[in-house]
């Protein structure tokens, strides 16, 4: 399956999740499954094994901020795709008005094609702000139910948590940028049409 195949289904996948709540969506894999793979940290001491918490820790935070700031940009492209839908549908009216049936046909489906990709931009950014979003955790009623030692069994569900967030946020950017390059060619077209009827 081609990469773009690929997106499009994890983007379709997203809207449809919208109107399913808890639904998990299909993740665009970002990391080969070699370099996910987590080691099985035979040998390490424990003071690297302590480097290797306080790494993973950090990155589960730094996940955390970036997911805010690609939710903040979605809460951007929302409104304005919406915005982008009303102008497109007040245009609708001048092309109905169209006197010459082939000339009102393509300029309609010009409208159509345009409108369609804006409102899955919509859509997209949707997705992005409310489908399920899976990052990991160290839950501690779990680790309480492990035998001692811990130090090497903390290091390696932490390293392995560390990959669910990254997962998630390149799934989410996928969705995020295709959102934005949906609003810009939709958004595209309307600007030929109404460049057309001006002049």
């Amino acid at each position: 399956m081609s990469s773009f195949h690929a997106e499009a289904r994890v983007y379709l996948d997203h809207i449809i999740a919208l109107a399913i709540p808890g639904r998990r969506v299909q993740p665009h894999q970002v990391v080969s499954p070699e370099i996910a793979a987590v080691g099985e940290l035979d040998g390490w001491k424990d003071d690297d094994l302590d480097l290797l918490i306080e790494e993973c820790r950090r990155s589960l935070e730094s996940q955390h901020v970036r997911f805010d700031r690609l939710r903040a940009t979605a809460q951007v492209v929302l409104p304005i795709s919406i915005a982008v839908l009303v102008v497109f549908g007040s245009g609708l009216r001048r092309i109905l008005s169209e006197p010459t049936d082939p000339v009102r046909y393509s300029m309609y489906t010009v409208w159509a094609f345009g409108s369609g990709l804006v409102l899955l931009s919509a859509l997209g950014a949707a997705a992005t702000l409310s489908v399920r979003s899976d990052f990991g955790s160290i839950q501690p009623t779990l680790l309480s139910q492990l035998q001692p030692p811990l130090r090497k069994q903390l290091a390696k569900a932490y390293a392995g948590q560390v990959m669910i967030g990254e997962t998630t946020l390149g799934t989410r950017i996928t969705v995020i940028r295709d959102s934005i390059s949906l609003l810009a060619f939709g958004g595209t077209l309307q600007l030929a049409l109404w460049l057309i009827n001006v002049f």
